[in-house]
Formats: C-alpha cells, sequence, structure tokens
C-alpha cells in the first residue's frame, strides 16, 4: 500500500517536473492568468496620493495603501499569493514600472 503511494507521488511529481520545463514565462500558467485577472481590476482603480506611507489606490469604495518597496498592500493578496493585487498593479504603472515584472 505505501510503496503504490509513493510511486503515485513520484509519477505525478515527475509529471509536474515536465510541464513546468514548458512554461513559456517564469511564472505558471495560472498565476499568469491571475495577474491578467488583476490586471483587468486594476483599469478601475484610481491613484489618489503617493506619500511617504505608499500609493494611495481607491477600488469603488476601499481605499487600500500600497507599499512597493515593500512588497505590500493593506488588502493583503500580495502577501498571499505573491502575485501583484490590482492596487499594486494599478501603482506601478502610475509609478510607470512594468507590474509583470514584479510578479513572483
Amino acid at each position: 500500500m505505501l510503496e503504490q503511494i509513493r510511486t503515485k507521488v513520484i509519477v505525478r511529481l515527475k509529471e509536474l517536473e515536465e510541464e513546468g520545463r514548458n512554461w513559456k514565462r517564469k511564472c505558471s500558467p495560472y498565476a499568469m492568468e491571475l495577474y491578467f485577472d488583476y490586471n483587468m481590476i486594476a483599469h478601475c482603480c484610481e491613484v489618489k496620493s503617493n506619500g511617504d506611507r505608499g500609493y494611495g489606490v481607491v477600488e469603488g469604495e476601499d481605499m487600500h495603501v500600497v507599499h512597493l518597496g515593500r512588497k505590500k498592500c493593506t488588502c493583503r493578496t500580495w502577501d498571499l499569493t505573491g502575485i501583484p493585487c490590482p492596487h499594486a498593479i494599478k501603482a506601478y504603472i502610475h509609478d510607470k514600472q512594468e507590474p509583470e515584472d514584479h510578479v513572483n
């Protein structure tokens, strides 16, 4: 029983390794898909301020503070996924940087 589980895990890891070698970008296709979705949402955001505490980005009625240097946003999505959230993407665009370069 344990040997069968071990064999299945080894086969699955090998499949994932092969899949990873075929990526055309440095990140997984799922991560890039999520990034493109966030990029669409970022078009609805607006940068209101650029102070010492970071960029103030408004999305609807919510305002989030983005620290590009620390790679942090008050929405915490960036912390959880490693992919810039819509607010960070908007701040990068405002700062004339390419947000895609900051996808982990």
